[in-house]
């Protein structure tokens, strides 16, 4: 694999020294857009290249399977529909039977074979405590 890329590499290397020297050297605009243009040619090339060559299984387009798990309600950003809340996040009747599975696991492995005990404590904080708290 690396035999194939190596090649590849150099040239997008080889291109990126030439646009930074055009540019050092204050060429024209024209001649610089046009190196840059194919320093982005090659960086193409090697991206697919890259791709190609990577095992179909370790491929995962993050952003694509964002929107799967969201189109299919896995989860969902909370109050999504009045502009969504950081970190806080909805889950679909798929995302709460996943996230009951593995709970159910992790209180196999940590309170039944482990035999530590599980408490549950609230998750908001009212403001006084936050105030008086170490921070």
């Amino acid at each position: 694999m690396e035999e194939v890329l190596s090649p590849l590499r150099n040239a997008v290397k080889q291109q990126g020294d030439l646009v930074q020297q055009l540019k050092e050297q204050g060429a024209p605009e024209q001649e610089i857009n046009k190196a840059v243009a194919e320093l982005k040619a090659r960086k193409k090339i090697l991206e697919a290249k890259e791709l190609a060559l990577k095992p179909k299984d370790e491929i995962v387009d993050r952003a694509k399977m964002e929107d799967t798990l969201k189109r299919r309600f896995f989860y969902d950003q909370a109050f999504a529909i009045y502009g969504g809340v950081s970190g806080l996040y909805d889950f679909g009747p798929v995302g709460c039977a996943l996230k009951n599975n593995i709970l159910q696991v992790w209180r196999q492995h940590f309170i039944q074979e482990e035999q530590i005990l599980e408490i549950d404590c609230t998750m908001l904080t009212p403001e006084p405590v936050l105030k008086y708290v170490h921070l």
